[in-house]
């Protein structure tokens, strides 16, 4: 379901609302049902650097948000979480010599344990699995009215209707039946869409904490 059409369906129902009003709640609601359902899974890599230990949790060249991070791989081999931050001395628990990661100011830690914790090994390869949100609608990219959720289209009616539903409770368009009828219609849809999710693997993740 594009861009256009999605418009198409929000201007039928609320004809007052404006487009980049209908593409801000799109993208809202979009990151909302990413987040719901978990359907977007991903890996991204980046390689350890000298004397580093915080790293950020998205490449500062993606156009998605990690939402959550599901396991972490350092040299090929998976690591646990630590639950604590131990560059401030939390080190209860740390094996020396093995390496952890955990979450510090919307950031991604790795540490390796040793009489305190210290910097992982450097020039190594760290692969993350990841929950992320699908790209934004944006109106300054030529043939944005072409663009489409980035998972599959039997789930993109959702957040037409969550945008319609907001529309119902937002005056001109004030109707709380209305918007009632349409948030259980995008209800639905997150119902089948994490039962699609649970079918494709990394489970178990970390939530990350995200402005939405």
């Amino acid at each position: 379901m594009t861009v256009n059409e999605m418009l198409e369906v929000v201007h039928n129902h609320h004809p007052s609302m404006g487009e980049m009003e209908i593409l801000t709640v799109l993208n809202r609601s979009m990151d909302m049902f990413c987040e719901e359902t978990e359907i977007i899974k991903d890996t991204y890599t980046f390689t350890t650097e000298a004397s580093t230990v915080l790293y950020p949790l998205t490449p500062s060249d993606d156009t998605v948000e990690t939402l959550r991070i599901m396991s972490v791989l350092f040299d090929g081999e998976s690591i646990p979480r630590y639950v604590g931050n131990p560059i401030v001395g939390e080190t209860t628990g740390l094996t020396t010599g093995d390496h952890y990661w955990f979450i510090e100011d919307n950031k991604m830690g790795l540490v390796k344990g040793n009489s305190t914790a210290i910097h992982a090994d450097s020039g190594k390869t760290v692969t993350v699995h990841r929950v992320e949100t699908s790209p934004h609608f944006d109106f300054t990219t030529t043939g944005y009215y072409k663009l489409a959720p980035n998972y599959p289209y039997r789930f993109h009616e959702a957040i037409v209707w969550k945008t319609v539903a907001h529309g119902y409770k937002t005056p001109p368009m004030l109707e709380p039946q209305a918007a009632a009828y349409f948030d259980s219609e995008y209800d639905k849809i997150v119902k089948k869409a994490k039962k699609y999710s649970r079918s494709r693997g990394y489970r178990g993740g970390v939530i990350v904490p995200y402005d939405m």
